[in-house]
């Protein structure tokens, strides 16, 4: 997992264990060439009234069929299955809806269409809406609720906060570097704040209630949390939670805020038309010759060190 994006599509997903069922259809896919394939987890928007929806986007099932869960298509056009991140009526999708390939597939078209209608997702679950956004903080927060689109409650705003190397802030050239797995890859962390809105209209008491009851079962979900239902959400050990208090108050609303952290591999972008040099490692070596070679004695004395030359 190396992006922000991939990573909240799966929070997303972890969450809408939370909103009901989800929904699952097919969609008709064609390569620009002859022949194509399309992963497993691939993610595509829907786009709903003329507008891309990422609430109500799909990602690509495996299939049964192969090794590694991907489909092969063709420039004819192959059906796959797709499957709804979050849960919710709003997931269910007609046939004929056009679906746009966010992060764009090689080989594949970039638009493609729902052909199985998507059905099956409800509103079973408490929660009502997730959003993911960014600008929630200070002054702008009430600005964020409304572009946010937040209209149904309780609802969740998901928000990305930073990304730092795992084992945090660094030197620029020589130093710690716990988290290097190898040349050119790194392990950073992201960090993410969670705002949970409750809002209603009997008494406080029932806002204190549903708020504390999602709050605490969303602290589970997220715990250690690596994947779910096949998408990734961090690297092992998975996600760490970091803290959880009340946000804000008003006449009808309570926002409480969960901050956690997912892990993911930095890797470096190889430019195509910039081949590095090769990068050599010099060892000094020091060893015994055959005709200086330590006697039996020597060999046997237990504080000494043997001489080597």
């Amino acid at each position: 997992m190396s992006s922000t994006l991939t990573a909240s599509r799966g929070i997303q997903a972890l969450l809408a264990h939370l909103q009901g069922n989800v929904a699952r259809g097919s969609a008709m896919v064609r390569s620009t060439g002859l022949s194509g394939s399309v992963p497993k987890g691939a993610f595509a928007v829907p786009v709903i009234n003329g507008q891309t929806r990422e609430d109500a986007l799909v990602f690509v099932r495996p299939n049964q069929a192969t090794a590694d869960g991907s489909w092969f298509v063709t420039s004819g056009g192959a059906e796959v299955d797709i499957e709804s991140v979050q849960g919710g009526t709003h997931v269910n999708l007609p046939a004929g809806t056009e679906l746009r390939w966010i992060p764009a597939l090689s080989g594949v078209e970039a638009r493609s269409l729902v052909v199985g209608a998507m059905t099956g997702g409800d509103r079973s679950g408490p929660l009502r809406q997730v959003r993911y956004f960014k600008d929630l903080g200070g002054q702008q927060q009430a600005r964020a609720l409304y572009n946010a689109s937040v209209t149904d409650y309780p609802a969740v705003l998901l928000a990305w906060d930073s990304s730092i190397p795992a084992d945090g802030s660094s030197q620029a050239f020589y130093g710690p570097n716990a988290t290097r797995p190898g040349r050119g890859v790194r392990v950073w962390r992201h960090e993410w704040a969670i705002h949970l809105i409750t809002s209603r209209l009997d008494t406080a008491d029932e806002r204190t209630r549903e708020g504390d009851q999602l709050r605490d079962y969303m602290c589970r979900l997220l715990t250690d949390r690596v994947a779910v239902r096949g998408l990734r959400v961090s690297l092992d050990p998975g996600t760490q939670m970091m803290g959880a208090k009340l946000l804000m108050v008003t006449p009808t609303v309570y926002v409480d805020e969960i901050t956690f952290g997912t892990a993911y591999t930095l890797s470096k972008y190889q430019l195509p038309d910039d081949p590095e040099p090769q990068v050599w490692s010099w060892t000094r070596m020091q060893g015994v010759l055959p005709a200086q070679a330590p006697t039996q004695s020597e060999i046997n004395l237990p504080d000494q060190t043997v001489p080597m030359t």
